[in-house]
């Protein structure tokens, strides 16, 4: 072998000297958190302004569902009102018809007792009128005619 065969010799290492220390890199450092893509953050805006939007629909549908709910039991009791005030004038329109037939038959009654009290007068008179006419033959009439009887019985005879 010649020294060309053969590579160097190491020198030798002191016998005191601790080993070396091989120097290891630091660690890396923990990664830090990704920053937000600017994409992500107009995405993220325009879903915000989108659900704002889709609350203040919300809002504004209940409000003019609360509105269509207001105007229709407004026009159930002015309907009620109405129907009320038609049974009210009805009922009155009904009373006075009773009270009118109520006053027409007393009317008709004292009509009808007043044209009895007159045919009841009116008999009386002529009850009244035939009595005196009988008692007038009584006292005129029937003793003439008794006299007038005797006259003949004594002629006849």
């Amino acid at each position: 072998m010649s020294e060309e065969d053969h590579p160097p010799a190491l020198p030798k290492r002191p016998a005191n000297e601790p080993a070396p220390k091989v120097q290891t890199p630091p660690a890396p450092p923990p990664p830090a958190p990704e920053p937000e893509p600017i994409s992500d953050f107009w995405s993220n805006e325009q879903a915000k302004q989108q659900q704002e939007y889709e609350e203040q629909q919300r809002r504004l549908q209940q409000q003019w569902e609360a509105q269509i709910q207001q105007q229709q039991m407004e026009a159930m009791r002015q309907q009620q009102e109405f129907e009320e005030a038609q049974r009210q004038q009805m009922e009155a329109q009904r009373l006075a018809q009773e009270q009118l037939m109520r006053d027409q038959f007393a009317r008709q009654t004292q009509g009808q007792l007043a044209e009895m009290e007159q045919q009841l007068l009116a008999m009386k008179g002529q009850w009244d009128r035939d009595q005196v006419v009988l008692q007038h033959y009584d006292t005129v009439c029937k003793p003439t005619s008794q006299s007038i009887v005797g006259r003949d019985t004594e002629t006849s005879s």
